[in-house]
């Protein structure tokens, strides 16, 4: 298990705009909110801030479920169980409930006034890849949560790794579905403000900075001032040690099987630089590397060894699917984390990674023309971060020719491909729309000058043809 901060409503912060949701939805009678999100991004300390809030209440009946609690058999009368336990410490049972019908039967003899919270953490541990998961899943929706929503008299808030599955279509319509964001600088700063009283310091934007607000990344930094571990933020490299310890380590490696736990990490890193994620990718690149000198698993060198490793990080729900670009990724916060982590300990090594991953790109346009739009974006985007940030305004401007030139060479090679000619036009379009969709972050890699160059010789390109 990752190393969890235990909850304490003293030290809850902010998440207002989920709140507001349930008190909306509690307004309302009726409400079904789903949300979703990676390991230590705060979904088990809001629900349980939820239930502190309105447990005592005496007009709405909190019953809570923590999935990582149910036992490998009986959970459907484990969770009756625990249900049961909790409307007898509100007063609101007298005997065990033993069915979801007598469940709903006991709740449906309520004052008509009363508003049932359900809180059901943790649901990917329900395994719905399994027949029995899913199972546990359908009942859990249809014999209990649509039997109140029916009847307008339930909220139901639901958190897990990813969206619930939902068995019922009117349920699947009606369930709002939210992944929970990381803090702000802002939401940092109450932190502070609730932990240590501070005043408005700089401290926020440097706690995001190297957390890009990863909620438990923040309280593991905030944690390590209070108690004296660490001295000041400013010391960089002393906050990248405690990341990689009690971040990286402590809290996304924990997601791990322990018997693999040291090689995933390091594919982890090594997944963490690319943005586009397969098998293919992964073991071109870290072949790349090992090429380079660096030192890969010894169990890389077997061919289904970058398969697993991808299956591994889904598994632990770290890669996700990117819609816009057909691909898997780390999940972006995790993927910020571990690059920022990487070039503040290693700049030399992080350099020579992007250095290695633009090169790959590279032979991949001249191989794979057809895909040129998406080896194009991701060789600008690698060979950016591959360049020192200490460069003069001349160097500068020199890099934002040779990278022009170097497109211009690109799209000239594509264009002698035979097997091109009838695809040149959309591939050209294909391509702006790409650099449209990922202007901001190639802007910051490569210079907004740089980008804006590429992108007109882009265009000159598509109207081309």
């Amino acid at each position: 298990m990752p190393d969890q901060i235990p909850y304490s409503p003293k030290e809850f912060a902010d998440r207002q705009e989920y709140i507001s949701l349930i008190e909306k939805a509690i307004e309302q009678r009726q409400g079904l909110l789903n949300l979703y999100g990676v390991t230590g991004m705060g979904k088990s300390w809001l629900l349980q801030h939820l239930q502190h809030r309105y447990k005592q209440q005496r007009n709405i009946p909190v019953l809570f479920l923590d999935c990582t609690t149910l036992p490998p058999h009986d959970r459907q009368k484990a969770i009756l169980q625990q249900f049961s336990s909790q409307l007898a410490d509100q007063g609101l049972a007298e005997q065990e409930i033993s069915s979801a019908q007598a469940l709903v039967s006991c709740l449906g003899e309520l004052p008509d006034t009363h508003t049932i919270l359900f809180l059901i953490d943790a649901t990917e541990r329900l395994a719905v890849n399994t027949e029995e998961g899913r199972d546990l899943a359908a009942w859990l929706q249809e014999e209990i949560i649509w039997a109140f929503y029916q009847r307008r008299r339930a909220v139901s808030v639901l958190a897990g790794r990813d969206p619930f599955y939902w068995t019922l279509y009117r349920l699947r319509e009606a369930a709002k579905t939210e992944e929970l964001s990381p803090f702000t600088p802002d939401d940092i700063q109450e932190l502070l403000d609730t932990l240590i009283g501070q005043e408005p310091t700089p401290q926020a934007e440097s706690i995001y900075r190297e957390t890009y607000g990863y909620p438990h990344g923040v309280r593991v930094l905030i944690d390590a001032q209070r108690y004296g571990d660490l001295d000041n933020l400013e010391s960089r490299q002393a906050v990248a040690e405690i990341i990689l310890r009690d971040v990286i380590q402590g809290r996304l490696g924990a997601e791990f099987p322990p018997e693999r736990r040291e090689d995933l990490l390091q594919i982890l890193f090594i997944a963490s630089i690319l943005r586009r994620l397969d098998a293919v990718t992964l073991g071109d690149f870290a072949q790349r590397l090992a090429n380079a000198g660096e030192q890969l698993p010894a169990a890389s060198q077997d061919r289904g060894f970058y398969i697993n490793a991808v299956l591994d990080l889904k598994n632990a729900q770290l890669v996700r699917w990117d819609t816009d670009n057909r691909t898997d990724k780390v999940e972006e916060t995790v993927r910020q984390i571990l690059t920022t982590n990487l070039r503040v300990r290693e700049p030399r090594r992080y350099r020579k990674w992007q250095s290695l991953a633009a090169e790959m790109y590279k032979e991949w346009m001249e191989k794979y023309p057809a895909n040129f739009d998406a080896w194009l974006t991701e060789w600008l985007y690698h060979s950016g971060e591959s360049q020192t940030a200490r460069i003069s305004r001349a160097e500068r401007e020199e890099k934002r020719e040779e990278t022009v030139i170097q497109v211009s060479q690109f799209i000239e090679q594509v264009r002698k491909q035979p097997q091109m000619q009838w695809d040149l036009r959309s591939v050209a379009e294909n391509l702006e729309l790409r650099l449209s969709r990922q202007e901001q972050r190639l802007s910051q890699v490569v210079g907004k000058d740089t980008f804006k160059s590429v992108w007109e010789k882009v265009q000159e390109w598509r109207d081309s043809e």
